[in-house]
């Protein structure tokens, strides 16, 4: 598919494939620098702590043969995710229409740095999660905020709709993969380098 650019108001993006199950594009690099800078600016000063697995944050060492990551949780980049919900909410309004009804109450900067970091298949929301959670997660955004340069491994995967199509994508700077989030997906083992990426989920209040 050729690339196309579209501005979502205050954004620049290109399109590179659709499916039912994934729009993959990429924000153009100025508006990306500009979106950077600020997620980083919050980034240089907090205090990143290993990553968990769903509500779980006591312990993450059972975890670590299906997680391996440092996170932190954005609180001051607000004009950044403003405009990046701006993105989902036109990509979702185009293609998936699902339910994007409250503001994500996390926004996630998440690190692969060590050797063999990774996250093995799963989805962002399980049906049986509505018993425990109080936010559904119906969309799910991966940007990454790393240039592919910069690091080896650490690709995304994601199911095209079905175990046997598997697609593999060497995220770059400004790359982003827009999703459902009961699709199925994981990151494949970083072997050197770093890659930082923003992962929001947008959705609907369950109370």
């Amino acid at each position: 598919m050729h690339p196309f650019t579209i501005m979502a108001n205050q954004l620049n993006y290109e399109l590179f494939e659709i499916t039912n199950n994934f729009v993959y594009g990429r924000i153009q690099i100025p508006d990306m620098i500009a979106l950077a800078n600020e997620i980083d600016q919050e980034a240089s000063y907090a205090e990143f702590e290993p990553a968990s697995i769903g509500n779980d944050t006591n312990d993450v060492e059972p975890y670590l043969d299906i997680r391996s990551s440092s996170v932190i949780w954005l609180k001051d980049s607000q004009d950044a995710m403003d405009v990046v919900q701006e993105l989902v909410e036109d990509i979702n309004d185009t293609y998936f229409n699902l339910p994007i009804l409250d503001a994500p109450p996390e926004y996630q900067y998440t690190v692969y740095k060590d050797v063999d970091d990774h996250y093995d298949w799963h989805r962002d929301f399980y049906p049986e999660d509505s018993e425990t959670s109080d936010y559904k997660r119906n969309v799910s955004l991966s940007l990454c905020l790393s240039p592919a340069e910069m690091y080896q491994g650490a690709e995304l995967f994601i199911k095209d709709g079905s175990d046997l199509n598997v697609r593999v994508f060497k995220m770059r700077f400004g790359d982003f993969l827009i999703f459902p989030s009961d699709v199925e997906h994981r990151v494949n083992a970083l072997r050197s380098g770093v890659r930082a990426s923003l992962v929001v989920w947008y959705g609907q209040n369950l109370i």
